[in-house]
Formats: C-alpha cells, structure tokens, sequence
C-alpha cells in the first residue's frame, strides 16, 4: 500500500518458527463444517502505515458490529513495529488471538506466508478461503536503483521485502478463491502473470493507492457475500475516492480474470512478433509518475495503449481486444492522480515498455519474469 515510504532493503528468506496459544480460544467462531468462508487479511504494518493499519481495523470492527461476516470468518495476520506477529480473529464480540509468531523475524518470506495460510485453514476451517494483502509494494520491480538485480517486491517489514516470485509461489497451493491487493501498483501484467494459476480472481490497482486504502467499512460484508462480489467491491473503493476532491480524488481499481491472462498473453506475444518498435511521436498513459516521496515514471505504462499503438493488424487487434474483454471484468479510473497527471487513457492494466530502456529492465531483473520468458523475450533476443 501505498505511498509514504521509499521501501529500502531486501532480505533472504528466514526460518519461521511459532507457538500456538495455550490458552482455549474464548470466541471460536462458528464450528467447522459451518464456516461459508474464510478472509485473510495478511497486513504488513512495520512501516509507515501503522497507524493506517489500527485504523483499518477499526472500520473492520465497525463493518463486523454491523452483520458483515453472516457465516463468514475474519483473520488479520497482523506485523507491527513492538511485537511478534500474531494471527487474530475479529467478530462482533471483539478481537481474540489465534497465535503467535514470536519466532518469525520477517512476515515476507515465502516460509511465513505458507505458515500463514496453513494456520488459517488449520484454526478457521471453511468451503472458500480469500486474502487481502495490506502493506506497501511496487509490482514487479524495487525502487533500490543502487542494486543491481534486486528483487522485485511486495511488502514492507522493517525494511525487507518479498520478490513477486516468491510470493506467487507461497501461494500457489493456498486454495484462494480470490485475492484483494490493499497496496500500490499490482495491477501490472508482470505481476499478474506470476500470479497465473494462484488464483481465479484478483482486485487490484494499476497505479499508487492512497494510504487510506480500501474504504473496509463498506466493503467488508462484499467478501462474504454467497459469491464474493468483487466487482462491487472495486467499485466501491473507486467511488469513495472518486467523491473526494483535489489530490485525494486519485484512484484506479481493476478486477482481473485470472483465467484469461493465457489469452492476453498469446495475443500480446503475436504483436510483439509482429512488431515491437513504438510508433513516434506517441505519448503513452503512464501510471508511475515522478513524485516528491518516489519516483516511478518510465516504470507502468498503460498496456492496451502501448500494444494497441504497434500494429494496425485488424486480426491480432481483435484477439488483443477479446482477450482484454475477457481478463479486465470491471475497471475505472478518476480523471487525474494526485491532482496534477492525466487518466485518460486507461485500460486497467500497465506493463513496461522493454524496448524503451533495456538498460533499466536489467537493472530491475525483468528477463528473469514469466512475462519476459513468455512473451516478451522471444522476439527481442
């Protein structure tokens, strides 16, 4: 999430390590067998959102008191600055500790985040299962320039970092329905692409989202409706930001079918083949801008603009656009970010232009991604 640190340093996966409370649990929930769905919300606080994260939890709360969960459950894995991670269960009596992590040095790393949905599926058994990834992140790529071949990342503990890989592949057995990104700048097609057989259903923003981040108090009860409805939830999240005003009124929110992205990526590769020079003269929509806190220009660009702009080939342009139909389910965006850049030409999904700096894709590691080995780089090299 979003946008007030610069996400320093990255760190080897670590050992996990935990206990179980031995305590009995006051407030169990419903029992197994009972239990529609479960929501995990893996929030990463140990930054300069821990104050955004109590406040998220009280809207929660709020949501909660008001009938959200009906037969659903809430856990919230939750990393602060002053104590060990702990998984917790909000219900409408309150908030009860599962477990604890007093091991666990750093919470992104794929052996935590296995751990983690383990546990949730071990202490509040259900038909679905759904995550909410909370924290900072930058996609597919980290801002640590002075690194060459650093991690992509997502997540932010005290300083450390999770790769896009690694993550994709923490969860790839996880048995997620869907999965909610609460941070920046995972609507990219690299990202998403890793994340190919996680999951059918992903929400997500192209660009920075506001520390603010999803409006929880009304969305929550969406999660556990009978069919997760993921389209109002992004919708939702849009139009709260979409009636503010001035700087406040930025946001873009995409719901993503994760089945499609074959398709995207097969018509994506056969324009790339059929050509990969931009035309000039053209000014792509950009999603990253240089900012007084960061500077992600040149990084996320808008993706149907840049592979509509290279081929005026009405059969690879009608695959391109059927595919997107099918992969992008709802999307919108407001008229400006921050008050000072341009929307206009949005597709709700970004991508960086290889050709234009190989350079920076180098330094950024992007020929180690899916979407490099399978659609970019064949035809470039």
């Amino acid at each position: 999430m979003k946008i007030l640190s610069l996400l320093l340093s990255v760190t080897a996966a670590l050992s996990i390590m935990s206990c179980r409370n031995d305590e009995p649990d006051p407030n169990p929930g419903p029992e197994p067998g009972e239990t529609t769905r479960t929501v995990l919300v893996y929030m990463v606080a140990s930054n300069s959102l821990n104050s955004a994260a109590s406040e998220d939890i009280e809207s929660m709360k709020e949501a909660i008191k008001a009938g959200a969960l009906q037969k659903g459950r809430l856990l919230i894995y939750k990393v602060g600055y002053l104590s060990s991670p702990e998984l917790i269960e909000l219900t409408p009596d309150g908030s009860t500790t599962l477990k604890t992590y007093p091991g666990v040095t750093s919470s992104v790393t794929p052996e935590a985040m296995t751990q983690v949905i383990a546990d949730m599926k071990s202490l509040a058994p259900a038909d679905d299962y759904g995550a909410i990834f909370w924290s900072h992140s930058t996609g597919w790529l980290s801002p640590v320039k002075s690194q060459p071949r650093t991690n992509r990342s997502w997540g932010d503990d005290k300083g450390a970092k999770m790769s896009i890989p690694d993550m994709a592949s923490a969860l790839k057995d996880s048995g997620l329905s869907f999965i909610y990104f609460d941070c920046c700048f995972m609507g990219n097609i690299e990202t998403l692409y890793e994340f190919k057989g996680v999951t059918q259903w992903i929400v997500a923003s192209a660009a920075e989202v506001p520390a603010d981040g999803m409006p929880y108090e009304i969305n929550l009860r969406h999660f556990f409706s009978k069919t997760p409805d993921l389209i109002r939830i992004a919708r939702n999240t849009f139009e709260h930001y979409d009636a503010l005003t001035g700087a406040a009124r930025s946001c873009t929110m995409t719901v993503y079918n994760m089945e499609a992205i074959d398709k995207v990526a097969s018509a994506a590769s056969d324009i790339i083949a059929s050509n990969s020079v931009s035309p000039e003269g053209i000014e792509y929509q950009q999603y990253g801008f240089h900012t007084s806190w960061n500077n992600f220009a040149d990084m996320y660009y808008d993706m149907g603009q840049y592979y509509e702009s290279l081929t005026d080939d009405a059969t690879l342009l009608k695959a391109f656009h059927e595919s997107m139909s099918e992969f992008i389910t709802y999307t919108a965006s407001t008229p400006k970010m921050w008050g000072i850049w341009d929307l206009k030409h949005t597709s709700g999904v970004s991508t960086y232009i290889y050709s234009e700096n190989p350079e920076t894709a180098y330094i950024y590691g992007y020929d180690t991604l899916g979407w490099w080995r399978d659609v970019v780089g064949p035809h470039l090299i």
